[in-house]
């Protein structure tokens, strides 16, 4: 009895600190990067051995990888406690309440950035991981649209892949420039009119309006009007 009591205390003990050192790479791995940043400053940052540190992950690939399924898990958490809707245009509301909540995380939205930046790289350990994490989205968005098109709230020839791929653009690109320029415009007020405007274009409430436009457009309804003068 005494003996299970201690393997569950030290059973906490590791999941404790498993948890600080993944708290501790995030703030790491989004001041430095991956390719700069070292398991040795990570381990100085929590207080305990380079060793102690290899303990719970074996190499900083791995690190790495374990924060970015961490990150995703607990935004996976909060949407799911959240009840969030993801069908027809559920995704366009989906996308506004992610941006609304990385305005208060900062660092977060540094760790993607960086990362998916560095990550461009062929032999990058991450970089499976966010083509993959763009595979996913995109196909999930799209399957949300296809929905929207059979419910007969979107326009069934919108391109629905161009407009998922649209609006992760859109999500990430306005993220980049709020870093940059120090936090210095209002993302989440930007991100709804931009996200308005692709609505209103793909939407059959939207159809009358587009119908009397005066922009010239080529190809399917999904991407952005063309300037076709010469």
């Amino acid at each position: 009895m005494a003996e299970s009591s201690r393997q569950r205390g030290r059973y906490a003990v590791g999941v404790a600190r498993r948890a600080q050192i993944l708290d501790t790479a995030v703030r790491h791995f989004s001041t430095v990067g991956y390719n700069r940043a070292s398991l040795a400053g990570v381990a100085r940052e929590v207080g305990i051995s380079e060793a102690g540190l290899l303990h719970h992950f074996a190499s900083k690939a791995d690190l790495l990888l374990e924060v970015l399924a961490h990150s995703e898990g607990l935004d996976r958490q909060a949407m799911a406690a959240h009840d969030l809707p993801r069908a027809g245009l559920g995704y366009f509301d989906l996308f506004q309440w992610c941006v609304d909540r990385n305005v208060e995380r900062p660092g977060i939205v540094a760790l993607f950035v960086l990362l998916s930046a560095e990550a461009a790289a062929a032999d990058h350990p991450a970089n499976a991981w966010f083509a993959e994490r763009y595979r996913r989205l995109t196909a999930e968005i799209a399957a949300s649209l296809r929905a929207g098109i059979d419910g007969d709230e979107i326009r069934p020839e919108v391109d629905c892949v161009a407009v998922a791929r649209e609006l992760i653009a859109l999500s990430d690109g306005l993220q980049i420039q709020w870093l940059l320029t120090d936090q210095g415009f209002d993302l989440p007020a930007t991100y709804r009119a931009s996200v308005d405007r692709i609505r209103a274009r793909i939407t059959l409430a939207g159809q009358d309006a587009d119908s009397t436009s005066t922009t010239n457009r080529s190809g399917p309804v999904g991407a952005p009007p063309v300037d076709s003068s010469p």
